[in-house]
């Protein structure tokens, strides 16, 4: 669930740069600056709820989540993080031809595209715990490492 919302916010940032939006955090020291600071916050109080829980890293099974913090936690994500945003911006663009129609549908549809590989990807680290071999660290990041490199 929280590689579906990832990707969801991922579409926040196709929305955004399909209309403009980013490009105007681009030229707009002081809305770029805001996002920033947005997004550093978000980051920092995630940080601050990990360090509080005094469980950096564990094999264990964690104790479940609402599916509200879980789809609020990964759309937060990405949509406060401005990289996404400028990734969209600079690589969508390149595959945009005027001539084949509306540049404004080829942008979302080429967006909505990555959101899903995005999805799916964060999808399938998140249950790659699930299907990998052995418990141990090294398996696990192994394991996990293989899937993002198919993804």
């Amino acid at each position: 669930m929280s590689g579906l919302s990832s990707g969801a916010g991922i579409l926040f940032h196709v929305a955004v740069a399909t209309f403009g939006l980013t490009l105007l955090i681009q030229t707009s020291e002081v809305a770029f600056y805001v996002m920033k600071l947005l997004g550093a916050a978000y980051l920092i109080w995630l940080g601050i709820k990990v360090l509080r829980s005094r469980n950096l890293f564990s094999l264990e099974p964690v104790k479940r989540q609402s599916l509200k913090v879980i789809l609020s936690t990964g759309f937060l994500s990405a949509a406060l993080n401005p990289k996404p945003g400028m990734f969209v911006l600079a690589f969508i663009p390149q595959f945009v031809n005027p001539s084949l129609g509306s540049v404004t549908i080829q942008m979302l549809g080429y967006g909505v595209w990555f959101a899903v590989l995005t999805a799916v990807g964060f999808s399938l680290m998140g249950g790659s715990r699930l299907s990998c071999p052995g418990g141990s660290e090294i398996n696990l990041n192994l394991c996990q490492g293989s899937i993002l490199a198919q993804a």
